[in-house]
């Protein structure tokens, strides 16, 4: 099938193929025909061997992304014959366990990558690979679940790779010190990382180049570390930093971000955010147009303070707790310019919640609700609105 696909298309410029668990080498081999072919991605494909991939690194030097996860059979060399491919751009091997010796050669060869992501569940990436990369264009990295003590190799990774705009480390044992050696650094994703020094957050305090933040917010917040240059805030609370919270401890100015056009604020069950953070992002945020959170633990609706914010366009909420008429009435006036809206997995949603939220929201277009019978909603009188129920 591949093989007859090829002949009637050989102008094809990307191709993905995922679960292809009945396709062998010789289907595979077929790819070498799309001459024209940029970007390669090739996923859960148990029965694809190196012999496939050194076939088409061979025929196709023209290629500019490749994606390699979850193929069982492929092993270093298939990196080893990638790594002549000039024009490569973007390489993705999550799953791969690349040897040191590998890595050398691959970061000698490819002199136009830019983006480079490794490690998963399934892998990790050692502090010998960390200090192998030495890529002269490298803009991009995407590393999971890295072993313990890999501040030092992290240190020579941006050491050797000055240039780097975004950095991906999700799940990672580091204090996050290594960031220190950037200049030039944008973007960070740092997702559960829950060991990060007082010193990082200073650092991110003084960057003015960087844009965009995904951390795990911990007890060193409490330090009072606010973050006034970056535009994208992702956040999950820890258990530590949601702790001090119920006890008065911790310091908001962490939303102290005059900058801010998108928040996303989350935590995990039983976790819970207290009302007061939505109070301060609505009173100091005043560029946000996108919100994004959950968990919101509502303890009295009466003295909830929602002060308006009209720049918000976009609003997605969940799980939020202890609501009533008063607080969704609250939240439609304190953001009278949405346009979408979605409440999601609060089963306490009724009828007449959604109209008193949708009182003041005169430029609603669509709105997303779970927990609430349909039945109950067909009378709603919302003439700017499509709405949508879960």
């Amino acid at each position: 099938m591949l093989g007859t696909f090829t002949t009637v298309n050989n102008t094809i410029s990307s191709l993905s193929l995922v679960n292809c668990t009945r396709i062998t080498d010789n289907g595979f081999m077929m790819i070498s025909n799309f001459t024209h072919l940029k970007n390669l991605r090739i996923k859960f494909s148990p029965n694809i061997t190196n012999k496939s991939i050194v076939h088409i690194a061979n025929c196709l030097e023209g290629i500019e992304f490749v994606s390699l996860d979850e193929c069982a059979n492929l092993t270093d060399e298939s990196l080893l014959a990638i790594s002549h491919l000039q024009k490569l751009k973007t390489l993705e091997i999550p799953s791969f366990k690349v040897s040191e010796t590998t890595l050398a050669i691959m970061s000698n060869n490819l002199k136009n990558l830019s983006r480079l992501v490794m490690g998963s569940s399934s892998t990790t990436v050692s502090r010998g690979e960390l200090s192998s990369l030495s890529f002269k264009k490298l803009r991009f990295i995407d590393f999971k679940f890295l072993e313990c003590d890999t501040d030092k190799a992290l240190a020579n990774l941006v050491k050797n790779n000055a240039d780097l705009v975004e950095i991906v480390l999700e799940n990672c044992n580091i204090s996050g010190d290594f960031v220190f050696q950037l200049r030039k650094l944008e973007r960070l994703y740092m997702p559960l990382c829950n060991y990060l020094g007082h010193n990082f957050y200073v650092y991110l305090q003084n960057r003015v180049a960087l844009e965009d933040l995904h951390i795990t917010i911990n007890s060193f917040c409490n330090l009072n570390i606010s973050f006034p240059n970056v535009k994208k805030l992702k956040a999950v609370f820890s258990t530590t930093y949601v702790f001090a919270f119920s006890n008065g401890l911790s310091s908001y100015d962490f939303l102290q971000a005059g900058n801010l056009s998108s928040l996303y604020l989350y935590t995990f069950e039983p976790l819970r955010i207290e009302q007061v953070c939505l109070e301060i992002i609505l009173a100091t945020c005043s560029s946000l147009t996108r919100l994004n959170i959950g968990s919101v633990y509502f303890l009295n609706s009466t003295n909830l303070n929602l002060v308006e914010n009209s720049n918000i366009r976009e609003l997605i909420a969940y799980r939020l707790e202890n609501i009533d008429e008063i607080v969704l009435f609250k939240l439609g006036r304190a953001l009278p310019n949405l346009y979408s809206a979605e409440i999601k997995h609060t089963v306490t949603i009724t009828k007449s919640m959604v109209e008193q939220f949708c009182l003041h929201c005169n430029y609603l277009l669509h709105l997303d609700v779970d927990g609430v019978e349909i039945s109950e909603l067909k009378e709603l009188d919302l003439p700017h609105a499509n709405v949508i129920f879960g």
